[in-house]
This record gives structure tokens, sequence and C-alpha cells, in this order.
């Protein structure tokens, strides 16, 4: 019988980073996600230094990751500012930039050195609750897998299985987002956001850096308010 203490549905850095904490503490933990790693995820791509010293402190060799990645200043704003822009060099608070298909896949290779079995690709998700456990049932490749645990954890993010199936009343405030890569000298310097204040409910465009020459340039929009705006995505 496949029974672990812990189940964790969604391996970003918030389900990778439960798997490796909770497994090395001796709990039996199982991982899964839709995806098969690496796999790209839309962000900023920046990581405060805060985080990884949970993961330091925990035993996590984060040699390995800064080698894929570059220390920058983090920006502080003020959302009710148009538009901003500073020196990096100068600010206090430092995070690393990393793109997410590179931090991810090694979160999730850390969740499975922890000793968490992480099972990729998921499909067809189902759950039964028991009178004391739950009992999971899913796809995985063509196989199908039953596990049984005594907790979930749910971090699937916007569209969470957890949540559409066990907190319905919740309402969330959603955004839309899209981000590119683009080759730029010297965009190790500065950060940029431009805050869309004429769009209600706001959103804001960035421009980040992600290495010597290329930029992490994305956009995001909170609720539906950027309809009133635009007719359709492709203008915003």
């Amino acid at each position: 019988m496949n029974l672990y203490d812990i189940i964790i549905i969604g391996a970003g850095p918030a389900g990778t980073s439960a798997a490796i904490l909770a497994a090395k503490k001796g709990y039996k933990v199982a991982l899964l996600d839709k995806a098969v790693f690496p796999r790209d995820k839309i962000c900023g791509d920046q990581v405060i230094l805060n985080a990884l010293e949970i993961l330091v402190n925990e035993g996590v060799d984060i040699a390995p990751l800064l080698q894929q990645a570059i220390m920058v200043g983090c920006l502080q704003y003020n959302i009710n500012l148009q538009s901003f822009s500073f020196d990096l060099n100068q600010s206090p608070i430092k995070s690393l930039s990393c793109k997410r298909e590179v931090f991810d896949h090694f979160l999730f290779k850390e969740a499975q050195k922890s000793g968490a079995e992480c099972y990729e690709g998921v499909k067809d998700l189902a759950i039964n609750d028991q009178q004391d456990h739950y009992v999971m049932e899913f796809l995985c490749g063509s196989k199908t897998t039953r596990l049984e645990a005594t907790y979930i954890i749910g971090a699937d993010g916007a569209t969470s299985f957890i949540r559409r199936n066990y907190f319905k009343h919740v309402q969330l405030k959603t955004a839309i987002a899209t981000r590119s890569y683009v080759q730029y000298n010297g965009v190790k310097d500065f950060m940029r956001c431009y805050c869309f204040r004429e769009i209600e409910n706001g959103g804001y465009f960035w421009i980040f850096p992600v290495d010597e020459t290329t930029a992490n340039c994305g956009v995001i929009l909170f609720t539906d308010g950027w309809k009133n705006h635009f007719k359709s995505l492709n203008e915003v």
C-alpha cells in the first residue's frame, strides 16, 4: 500500500519547499505535479534571500543554483507611482535573479534528494475522503496510481484542484500575465516598472534583469478591469 503522511499537490516553489522540509523531518511525502520538469513559468524570476535562507538552514546546498543565476538589488516600490527606476547597486535588499525553469527544477530535484517520492505528468486526479485519511488516484503516464495520506497540501496555484474541491466558497482576485525574455546589454544595473493607473484595479509592466545581456519583460493586469480599455489581450 502506498501510504504517506503527506501528499503535496503542486511542485512549484511552495510545494517543493514543503516537501523538502517535511521529508527532512522524517515524514513520508509524495509530491505531484501535472507538468514534467524542467518547465517554464510566467514570473518576474526574483527570489528574495530570506526564502533561500530557509532552504540553506535545512541543509540544502544552493551552490549549483547560484552558478545559474545573478545577485541583484531588490526593487521596492509604491504601486501608486506611475513609473520609477533606480540603481540596483544602491539597494540594501538583495535578491536572486533566476529563471523559473531553472529554479523550480532545482527545487524539484532537491525534493527527490530529501526523500520525497515525486510524480510528474499527473493527469485525471481524483480524491476520496475517508474517515481518517484521503485516497488519491491519478494517471502518471499510462499507469493508474493510488496513494493514501493523512494530510494533503494544496500548492497548485491559481487553478488549484484542492481549492476547487474543498474551498469553493473562497473568492479569488484574478489576474492575467505574460512575459518574454529580451536581449539587452547592461540590463543588470536596473529594474523598471510602469503602473497602469488608468485601468480599474491596476496592473504593471516590468523589466527585470536575468543576466548580463537578458531582460525579463512582462505585464500583469488584475481582475477584468483591462477589458474597459482594450479590445483584446493582443492589444494590451
